[in-house]
């Protein structure tokens, strides 16, 4: 009788002790969730992980030739620009209006292009 209340008591402990531990770690996980968070967003873009470069776009400049510069080939700005026209016609780029560029490099410190931000106006 002696060795079942033991056992019984042993066994609650356990699972008190367990159901304690999970709720730790439960609220550890919550924390490390909120630290891992991007804190510094960018047209929703974590930019932490970018170099950004900001610009304007000259009168006759054209995105082709901003994103020429960034090495992306003529071809990929003709499929860009097909791609997009429903959402928003290339040719609709006007001078004056600003831009970002989100720029990462590989392990040869090679730029790429990742994201261009383009501003448009109010008016």
């Amino acid at each position: 009788m002696m060795k079942t209340i033991r056992l019984t008591t042993i066994c609650a402990l356990l699972l008190a002790a367990g159901a304690c531990n999970r709720t730790g770690s439960q609220e550890s996980a919550t924390e490390n969730r909120e630290e891992a968070e991007p804190r510094n967003l960018l047209y929703g873009i974590d930019a932490d992980n970018y170099r950004t470069e900001t610009g304007e776009v000259a009168s006759g400049e054209t995105l082709g030739k901003i994103l020429n510069g960034y090495g992306v080939s003529a071809v990929l700005v003709d499929r860009l620009d097909k791609a997009s026209a429903d959402v928003f016609p290339l040719r609709n780029i006007r001078a004056g209006h600003k831009y970002t560029v989100f720029i990462h490099e590989d392990s040869l410190n090679t730029p790429h292009l990742d994201y261009l931000a383009y501003e448009t106006s109010n008016t």
